[in-house]
């Protein structure tokens, strides 16, 4: 899902998580905090999980001009057996590992590509 923010992402989320079980996340636009407010990337981890998922966050990055850019995230419902969350790139890739009966373990990772020179 390319939320556009995570307000948007959330949204979705209340509006069709009871039938997905894992979504990919981009341009979620939540940025680490100043250190006054409490920090939107636990902020938005926290509504995630009162709405039954757990998450791995990489934050997205403030612009020069004070805006949000970038930022991705993997939710997977919380009865998943989901193990690994990683950082793979700052601001726009993730990956947890999904260990499953059938199909044994899978690598997920949720990339959100950039533009050469637009970073």
């Amino acid at each position: 899902l390319n939320a556009n923010s995570n307000g948007s992402a959330l949204r979705f989320i209340k509006n069709h998580g009871s039938d997905v079980d894992i979504f990919f996340l981009q341009e979620t636009k939540v940025a680490e905090g100043s250190g006054v407010e409490e920090c939107p990337v636990k902020v938005f981890k926290d509504k995630l999980l009162r709405r039954g998922f757990k998450s791995i966050v990489a934050p997205g990055r403030v612009t020069k001009n004070g805006g949000r850019s970038g930022g991705v995230a993997i939710a997977c419902r919380g009865v998943l057996s989901v193990t690994g969350p990683q950082i793979v790139f700052p601001h726009r890739a993730v990956s947890v590992e999904l260990h499953t009966h059938d199909a044994g373990d899978i690598q997920l990772v949720c990339i959100y590509g950039d533009v050469v020179g637009t970073w």
